[in-house]
């Protein structure tokens, strides 16, 4: 599976920010897409399985991990680009 561009920046960013709340996340990003955009993607994520949303952290609060789905995506994403640049 490819990432597009705003599901890259998103898993880039939870990796960035580890462990943050999905309200940051969606602030930082608020240029590419509407706040709320991220917040969907963040609650149901896009590849499915590659970002987990943890609501029991606390009240009013979701945090979010990458998972090793979501890593292997990423660094997938990387090596093809670096193979397109290289020839």
């Amino acid at each position: 599976m490819k990432l597009d561009k705003i599901d890259k920046r998103i898993l880039e960013k939870v990796v960035e920010l580890a462990e943050c709340q999905a309200a940051v996340i969606a602030k930082d990003l608020a240029g590419l897409r509407t706040k709320t955009v991220i917040r969907g993607w963040i609650n149901l994520p896009d590849p499915p399985g590659a970002g987990n949303p943890d609501r029991d952290k606390g009240r009013w609060k979701v945090f979010v991990t990458i998972t090793p789905y979501g890593l292997e995506l990423l660094r997938r994403d990387c090596r093809s680009n670096e193979e397109v640049g290289s020839s």
